[in-house]
């Protein structure tokens, strides 16, 4: 199964997990499933509120119960849950394992000398986790700052979608 996730949506996952160090972040991931792809659409963030939130995370439970309701009329619902590991790898810990939901994506933030991410689930019918590529989808040009851009480079005669136009007015 691929999982997507906008660029945008992932930057702000990732921002959110520096941010927050040297304590873990954590939150919600909610999309949809569909034909052997997950996209992940959104996230709603977390207080970690884990007895020692710099080794380990919770989220916080009425959060859990709370946004697959008033997210759920737009299609999207709850397929995941995220978190950082401020000084570690993005694999998940023996506790990331122990805790995890079946069926559940788990995308985890490494944020030490490099940003790195993994997204993995455990299977219901097994304890072993099942690894993911996850994709993240550039974000989608924009057609008038593209115009903008290609009108006010008229004079190098190449425009910002690779087109020649001789300083001819776009």
């Amino acid at each position: 199964m691929s999982v997507h996730i906008g660029y945008c949506l992932y930057q702000r996952i990732v921002a959110s997990a520096i941010a927050g160090a040297p304590q873990e972040v954590c939150g919600l991931l909610l999309g949809t499933h569909d034909r052997g792809r997950a996209v992940i659409s959104d996230m709603v963030a977390s207080r970690n509120v884990a007895a020692n939130p710099q080794a380990s995370f919770e989220i916080e439970p009425a959060l859990v119960l709370e946004v697959p309701r008033t997210n759920g009329r737009n299609g999207a619902h709850l397929i995941g849950f995220y978190h950082s590991h401020p000084n570690g790898s993005a694999r998940p810990s023996a506790s990331d394992l122990d805790n995890a939901w079946p069926n559940f994506f788990y995308l985890i933030v490494a944020v030490n000398h490099n940003t790195d991410s993994s997204i993995w689930h455990v299977p219901k019918t097994g304890t072993a986790q099942v690894s993911h590529g996850l994709i993240v989808e550039p974000p989608p040009i924009d057609s008038n700052f593209a115009r903008a851009y290609d009108r006010a480079d008229t004079e190098s005669g190449i425009s910002a979608t690779g087109d020649r136009h001789h300083g001819q007015p776009i």
